[in-house]
């Protein structure tokens, strides 16, 4: 498996100032990050097929790249700001900057995750739009299209497909 972006691609991403972040981005996390957020959306078989060959798919994994992006930064944000050494947990200040306060890597964090949400959804958005081109997506088999949310509650979506004629417009 090999992974679908750079630790240089989600710097120039997801974040604004990239000094020195790409040695706080493990090598080990992107295969997993793709592996655990892309794959619900993609499905297995279709996802397999552009992992293996994503220069066929390269308006698709211009999509995806973003969604990888922030879910990394998500995850690493805690590594970025916070320091573990024999002495305990540290908070990481630089040469001329302020201390962040306690809320602000909690509201980082939350942000992060509402972009990669959004690229989520322009994600799948894109592969619903473009169904006819990929023969390998089965749009029911996307887990963001099986649900919907309301008011923060997350609700089955029945598959269209499967709903019998008389129940609809009722």
């Amino acid at each position: 498996m090999a992974a679908l972006l750079t630790e240089a691609e989600v710097i120039s991403n997801a974040f604004t100032r990239s000094q020195n972040l790409a040695i706080k981005i493990p090598d080990n996390i992107l295969e997993p990050v793709q592996d655990k957020h892309i794959r619900p959306i993609l499905g297995d078989d279709f996802y397999e097929a552009v992992v293996a060959a994503p220069s066929g798919y390269t308006d698709l994994v211009a999509f995806i790249k973003p969604v990888i992006a922030y879910f990394v930064k998500f995850y690493v944000l805690k590594d970025i700001a916070i320091d573990i050494s024999t002495s305990g947990l540290n908070k990481i200040i630089g040469n001329n900057r302020q201390a962040g306060q306690a809320g602000d890597l909690g509201t980082v964090e939350q942000h992060a995750l509402e972009m990669a949400d959004v690229h989520s959804q322009r994600l799948t958005q894109y592969l619903n739009d473009n169904e006819d081109s990929f023969p390998l997506y089965y749009k029911w088999s996307n887990a963001r299209n099986r649900i919907t949310t309301a008011g923060g509650i997350i609700f089955d979506r029945p598959n269209i497909d499967e709903v019998d004629d008389y129940t609809i417009n009722l």
